[in-house]
């Protein structure tokens, strides 16, 4: 039994024992971005410095340009977090390099702990800034509808346009996510999935639509 994203749970705390009562012949699996305590902890290595090279620039594109100095300044700030690095590279397509390294560099001092949970906030907040009205909207509309393990064009499409979207409205709007790396997008035996990560949506749920 997987439980995803453990630390989206109100109380863990109150959890973890009832979790026990059912184990049995069960297994349980959880994951999240802080150790447990009453179980068994397995740390996860971040991608090494050469993986989130290639992670960075895959996410670039052959276009992007990011030298070796900016990029391991990138990974100092960082270090090896598959989403930070996605939504860092995201940032690198529209911004100048030096201020988004001025800004991770500003951010980092507030997170010495390693406390990636304010890093993860800034980034957002700062793609969140940089969307246009419908792809945000489109983003909340995801977070709601969609399930965890995606959903493919023609679902998603529809939901879209049940909720005020045209056709090409929300193409341009799943497309200015996808260059965000805010959306997701995995192959399927018939065709492509679209979804959002965990955390995309904790973030779109706590600070977005409460302020709706």
């Amino acid at each position: 039994i997987v439980i995803d994203n453990l630390e989206t749970v109100i109380d863990a705390q109150v959890l973890l024992p009832q979790l026990k009562r059912f184990s049995g012949e069960s297994r349980f699996l959880l994951t999240a971005r802080h150790t447990c305590p009453g179980v068994w902890n397995l740390r996860v290595a971040q991608l090494s410095i050469d993986e989130s090279r290639d992670l960075m620039y895959g996410v670039l594109g052959a276009d992007g340009q990011l030298s070796e100095k900016d990029f391991r300044a990138v990974y100092g700030a960082v270090g090896g977090v598959p989403l930070a690095l996605k939504l860092v590279a995201a940032q690198l397509r529209w911004m100048p390099p030096a201020k988004v390294l001025k800004d991770l560099q500003r951010v980092r001092k507030a997170y010495a702990d390693k406390n990636f949970d304010l890093m993860y906030q800034y980034l957002y907040r700062l793609s969140w800034k940089q969307l246009s009205e419908e792809a945000r909207r489109l983003l909340i509309v995801m977070a709601l509808g969609v399930a965890p393990d995606g959903a493919d064009w023609d679902w998603l499409q529809g939901m879209a346009l049940a909720s005020g979207f045209d056709p090409a409205s929300f193409e341009r709007a799943l497309n200015e996510l996808w260059s965000k790396s805010l959306v997701e997008v995995i192959p399927d035996t018939e065709g492509q999935l679209y979804l959002l990560h965990r955390l995309t949506i904790t973030f779109v749920q706590t600070n977005i639509m409460q302020v709706f």
